[in-house]
């Protein structure tokens, strides 16, 4: 039923009194005013809930985005105490590589010169000896030959 239909009067006092059908759309109006305010007001929550949520939504984004640069930060930090820690192994490994060819020239270049301590030097050679394998199996583990 429309609006125009329901303040339509057929009645006796209508078509005698003209401020009958008047009555009608003020009660009609009144009724609409009402519902309209009561929708007015329910929307007016309802924007306050959204803009809560909205609020709400743009702290934890922000929150998010800094604790993933936080995240970044320490990641960063950590692969850098990790790739320096691994450089200051290299360098003790290339350190004890080379007084070990120091140590195996020695033996060598003192071995031919003098029997006696062949035996001793031998010896010494074969821990050497043991001791590159063990750091070349390392090296090749690591990909560094």
């Amino acid at each position: 039923m429309t609006d125009k239909e329901q303040i339509t009067c057929d009645c006796k006092y209508c078509m005698e009194n003209p401020t009958c059908y008047k009555e009608l759309l003020e009660e009609q109006l009144a009724r609409k005013t009402q519902e309209y305010t009561e929708l007015k007001e329910d929307y007016k929550e309802l924007e306050q809930r959204h803009n809560e949520a909205f609020q709400d939504f743009e702290r934890l984004k922000k929150e998010c985005e800094e604790l993933t640069e936080l995240l970044k930060l320490r990641t960063n930090d950590r692969i850098n105490k990790l790739e320096r820690a691994i450089i200051r192994r290299n360098v003790k490994i290339d350190r004890y590589r080379k007084a070990l060819e120091e140590i195996e020239e020695f033996c060598i270049t003192y071995s031919d010169n003098h029997d006696a301590y062949v035996t001793v030097y031998k010896y010494i050679l074969d821990i050497i000896n043991k001791a590159k394998g063990e750091i070349k199996q390392q090296d090749k583990k690591q990909g560094r030959f």
